[in-house]
Formats: structure tokens, sequence, C-alpha cells
């Protein structure tokens, strides 16, 4: 299986432009001319700024779910950050009332 199946059929066209170009240059015996050369040097052009345009548009896809993946990363972080910071007050809250506990306990102590 190709990996570049758009290059590929960049490369594809720019090929068949080639034959369609010597094909139209031999029938109007041509071929090998100025005219077929000006054609295919223009066949070329286009053909590299398609190849050059459709490797910035996968390099703009990668960077932008990548991008995606790092924020989607963050945001788990935080999460699990404010799950922390949420357990912390839990557990101080938890402290806080054993030693409300422990001082009545004492007091009570004291009492008797």
């Amino acid at each position: 299986m190709d990996e570049n199946p758009t290059l590929q059929n960049l490369q594809t066209a720019n090929q068949q432009q080639h034959q369609a170009t010597g094909a139209a240059a031999t029938l109007s015996g041509a071929y090998g001319g100025t005219g077929q050369g000006v054609q295919d040097a223009l066949t070329n052009y286009f053909t590299n700024q398609n190849v050059a345009n459709a490797s910035g548009q996968a390099y703009s896809n990668a960077y932008n779910s990548a991008i995606q993946q790092q924020q989607n990363s963050l945001n788990t972080l935080l999460g699990a950050a404010g799950a922390q910071t949420n357990a912390a007050g839990l557990l101080s809250g938890l402290g806080a009332q054993e030693q409300n506990v422990g001082q009545t306990g004492i007091q009570n102590a004291l009492q008797l």
C-alpha cells in the first residue's frame, strides 16, 4: 500500500500530461520543438506547485493534530491537579475533625 497516494496521483497526472503534450506535438509535426518544451516546463511547474501545496496541507494537518493532542494531555493533567487539590482539601478537613475530636476527648477527661 502506498503511503503517499496524493503525491503519486500528482506524479501520474504529470506523466499523463507529458504524454498528451508529446502526442499533440507529434500530430502537429513539432515533436521536440520549443512549444513542447515550454508546455512540459509549465506542466512540471504546476506539478511542483501542487506537490508543495499538498505537502504544506499535510504538515499543517499533522501540526494541528499534535497541538490538539497536546491540549488534551494538558487538560488531563489539569483535571488530575484539580482532583489532587480536592483530595488535599478533604484530608485537611478530616484532620481538623480528628483534632477537634481529640481536643473534645481531652476536655472531657479533664472535666471528669
